[in-house]
């Protein structure tokens, strides 16, 4: 039904917005900028149906899945690394891990030093 990024996490609450009006509707989606390229005649199907199925819904997942592993893929390969599949969010959590271990590494080093000093003055002062 849908091919590209519109998100559908919970479709009760999306299906209220498409209930509204239709412009109401598709103003709110280009709002949270849920459409990125979706031509107008799905859209417009989007915005005239009632309901939809389990399978399509399962087809919408599966096309953003899809969507955001090319999105991904390019964004890395933009910035130089050589991957053909990754996940933005391990790569920025990792980066994440890898500060906060550089942070720790930081504290112990000082905290050795404070210690080294405190062995020195104790063995001087015995």
């Amino acid at each position: 039904m849908i091919c590209g990024p519109i998100l559908v996490d919970n479709w009760q609450r999306w299906k209220e917005y498409f209930h509204t009006t239709k412009i109401e509707s598709l103003m709110f989606l280009i709002d949270l900028k849920k459409i990125e390229t979706v031509e107008y005649r799905e859209i417009k199907k989007v915005l005239e149906c009632d309901s939809i199925s389990v399978s399509d819904k399962n087809k919408i997942k599966k096309e953003r899945k899809l969507a955001n592993n090319r999105r991904a893929a390019r964004n890395f390969r933009e910035r130089g690394l050589k991957t053909e599949f990754s996940d933005i969010k391990s790569v920025e959590t990792l980066k994440k891990v890898k500060d906060s271990l550089l942070r720790e590494k930081e504290r112990l080093l000082k905290e050795t030093e404070y210690y080294k000093e405190r062995i020195v003055v104790f063995e001087a002062e015995y």
